[in-house]
């Protein structure tokens, strides 16, 4: 949920290049968001449908929310609203209770004060990896890794997430 130095750059670039709204979707869990005069970052839009969820029973994922930007004509944000809901056992989309609606909310708040800081996110990216349902994704995944493309390559995976967490190459 924790934006890399590379999707930093990213957002940076597609800014620059002129877009409004710049989302991110690949992580599968809800994240933060940057609001500037004239855009907004969505650094995590979670997920919308998920039917390969129950395979991997990694909670965060379960989370989701829809967002909605609206913005006038010169660009400025005008609004952007966050609406919680749950994804269920089967990867479909459902609403949630007011409390669950609530703490997603609430992550998702925390999150953006974390990311809008201007400090370096290493540590908090290493925080979230290091939970126990994440760990656990992650092995199943690098032993896939392993066991289909030899173990060589695994290493070589998880030295480039280990050095995505921090380095900020230019």
């Amino acid at each position: 949920p924790v934006p890399t130095p590379v999707m930093r750059r990213l957002a940076d670039a597609c800014r620059r290049a002129g877009a409004h709204v710049v989302f991110f979707h690949h992580a599968h869990c809800v994240s933060g968001y940057t609001v500037f005069d004239d855009g907004a970052i969505l650094w995590g839009t979670g997920n919308y449908l998920f039917p390969e969820s129950a395979d991997y029973p990694f909670k965060p994922w379960f989370d989701a929310a829809a967002w909605t930007v609206i913005h006038g004509q010169d660009a400025t944000i005008r609004e952007l609203a966050i609406a919680p809901f749950g994804i269920d056992a089967e990867g479909m989309p459902r609403d949630v209770e007011e409390q669950r609606a609530l703490r997603i909310h609430g992550r998702i708040e925390r999150l953006s004060k974390a990311i809008n800081r201007g400090r370096s996110l290493g540590w908090l990216r290493m925080w979230h990896v290091l939970k126990p349902a994440y760990l656990r994704v992650a092995c199943a995944n690098y032993w896939d890794i392993a066991r289909r493309r030899g173990v060589a390559q695994m290493a070589g995976q998880i030295l480039s997430s280990i050095k995505g967490l921090f380095l900020q190459k230019k």
